[in-house]
């Protein structure tokens, strides 16, 4: 079976990285809501892998920037180290890349990072 990225809309797409990144946030309450600060981001990576997955890179990018909202405004209370900010920087970051290689492993030169050019290493 073969999936048609193209026949939803953008905002089903949407709508299903908000749905994961909620799904995502009530696991956290419901099972890892003793962890503390420490693992701010600990479902919100898979969360946005799925979000990537299913809506490629716009979702992926939504779903990375309600995770970083809701770890910041939520997990952190609005306050943090410098390591604790460094460590938001990084997550966000590693959020995109996950989002443009998904959508480049998934539609290879039909996502928002393609090229005219490709590479071959045949000898």
């Amino acid at each position: 079976m073969v999936w048609n990225w193209k026949a939803s809309g953008k905002w089903q797409r949407y709508f299903a990285a908000i749905l994961i990144i909620a799904i995502a946030s009530a696991i956290r309450a419901a099972f890892f809501g003793g962890l503390g600060r420490g693992t701010a981001y600990l479902t919100y990576y898979p969360a946005v892998v799925l979000a990537a997955l299913y809506g490629v890179f716009h979702s992926g990018l939504v779903a990375a920037a309600i995770s970083t909202f809701l770890a910041f405004f939520w997990i952190q209370r609005g306050c943090m180290s410098l390591v604790e900010g460094l460590a938001m920087g990084v997550f966000f970051i590693s959020c995109l890349m996950i989002s443009g290689i998904s959508s480049q492993s998934i539609f290879p030169g039909d996502g928002p990072f393609s090229s005219t050019c490709h590479f071959s290493f045949e000898t």
